[in-house]
């Protein structure tokens, strides 16, 4: 019987597809994975990368696909460094759902928006650091990121006083959804504004720098975020004020608003979290020709054809 060998290279499901992409989110990101270990993991991985892919004597070729998903969801794929754990996209959903429960239980006063929108952007701007292609800690970003979604909220917060109650419940949704759009290109403004994307050859040395590449990847990251927060910040809060009216659910038994708000936003999450990071490729490689023509013709020179690098999440 010959020996099992498994690339781990690649992803058990295949990435040129939304179906496979999302399977591997829904591995990858899974929230139980924080509780797992993600030190036997790593070891586990490492061993059959020094055996070449062969699978050690003892092990299945489905241990290592766990251990795979589980060292994938707590360290960075570009520096193999562990990541902060709530940084981690596998505490999305129990970080998120935190928060948001907080945010819109408690919405209605100028400080419960701005403390909700500090504590939420805070939390962003930690995912946006530690999901970058390759982090560089710079502490003032963060109060920078997390002051803009303040003012945000505030703005939003006054205006909806104007509203009917089920628009003034959206207002979260309205404030995380602009506060992405500023969060995040402004924690990654290096490869948007600055150097650009990092870009590696085939063995993992960074080769140069995409601004185009940089500003693309940032436009599709928000907008995932933004989609990301659509049912998560939306469907609670309409669901809770319909079950509010007389007769209904919500009518007879009060008590049950903020628990059923809860349970809502934890059951939006599990889903769109893995769903929206797999809209997009997170790995992705491209030909040389699809870059800056300065920066093509310095590839060219010096053999290489294609170029690989991290999105992000």
């Amino acid at each position: 019987m010959g020996e099992e060998t498994v690339d781990l290279s690649k992803s058990l499901y295949d990435q040129d597809t939304f179906s496979g992409r999302a399977a591997h989110f829904y591995r990858s990101v899974n929230p139980i994975n924080i509780v797992r270990d993600h030190v036997a993991a790593k070891e586990l991985i490492e061993r059959v990368k020094i055996n070449k892919g062969v699978v050690p004597e003892g092990v299945t070729k489905a241990q290592v696909w766990d251990a795979k998903y589980i060292y994938e969801s707590a360290y960075h794929p570009s520096t193999g460094e562990l990541t902060f754990l709530p940084g981690r996209m596998s505490f999305q959903a129990p970080g998120n759902c935190i928060i948001a429960s907080g945010m819109i239980i408690f919405y209605r006063t100028p400080i419960q928006a701005i403390t909700g929108q500090f504590i939420n952007q805070s939390f962003n701007s930690t995912v946006n650091y530690c999901n970058s292609p390759r982090p560089v800690f710079v502490p003032q970003d963060f109060l920078v990121a997390a002051g803009s979604a303040c003012a945000a909220a505030f703005g939003l917060n006054k205006a909806a006083s104007r509203f009917p109650p089920i628009i003034a419940r959206l207002v979260p949704f309205g404030a995380v959804a602009v506060a992405n759009g500023i969060n995040l290109p402004y924690m990654r403004r290096n490869e948007c504004f600055g150097r650009g994307m990092p870009l590696e050859d085939d063995d993992g040395n960074v080769v140069g720098y995409s601004p185009s590449l940089g500003k693309e990847s940032i436009a599709k990251v928000v907008l995932s975020r933004i989609l990301m927060a659509t049912p998560t910040m939306v469907v609670p809060p309409v669901v809770v004020t319909q079950l509010q009216k007389p007769g209904r659910l919500l009518a007879r038994n009060p008590a049950l608003a903020n628990p059923l708000t809860v349970l809502l936003i934890g059951l939006s999450l599990v889903v769109a979290t893995p769903a929206c990071c797999a809209i997009w490729p997170q790995r992705i490689s491209t030909s040389i020709e699809n870059l800056e023509p300065e920066l093509a013709a310095d590839l060219r020179e010096k053999g290489i054809k294609t170029v690989h690098f991290n999105k992000g999440l």
